[in-house]
């Protein structure tokens, strides 16, 4: 057999094994491969979301309860107005602090929805996490200088 045969049967067995349209299915595969892309994303700002709603909560519930047991005072001592004042402060600032923290989750997802493709999406997503772990950070060590410096004037008297 000819090598020209050869090449010729090889290529007619070739085209026969491909499928009628293979750019249409390349693209389905990416298509595909980028909605799996973007569920993840999403579900994955979604669970950080989540951990930094849970973290305010918690955060405001140890707030809110000391704020009571200074409104109360500590074993019948009756509280410093000092300390209610601070502690009132704290609450706040709390207050404010979660508010900003949903202003950017729901510019968030007004920014998604609106982005042109899967990578747009993941730059915004990828941005708005590491900037609220950075404003978890922040808002922490805040409120700790916040409840220690109600702490110390309340001690001053």
């Amino acid at each position: 057999m000819p090598l020209t045969d050869f090449m010729t049967q090889a290529m007619n067995a070739w085209m026969g094994a491909l499928p009628a349209d293979p750019m249409a299915i390349g693209f389905k595969n990416v298509q595909d491969h980028a909605m799996e892309f973007v569920t993840r994303q999403t579900q994955f700002a979604q669970d950080c979301l989540q951990a930094l709603f849970a973290q305010t909560q918690q955060l405001y519930s140890q707030i809110q309860e000391a704020s009571e047991k200074s409104e109360h005072g500590a074993v019948g001592a009756p509280p410093s107005n000092t300390m209610v004042t601070g502690f009132k402060d704290v609450r706040g600032r709390v207050v404010e602090m979660a508010k900003k923290n949903a202003e950017s989750a729901s510019a968030m997802v007004e920014k998604i929805a609106n982005a042109q493709d899967t990578r747009e999406i993941l730059i915004f997503q990828t941005k708005f996490v590491q900037e609220q772990m950075q404003a978890f950070v922040a808002q922490s060590q805040e409120l700790q200088q916040l409840i220690g410096e109600t702490l110390q004037r309340s001690a001053r008297g």
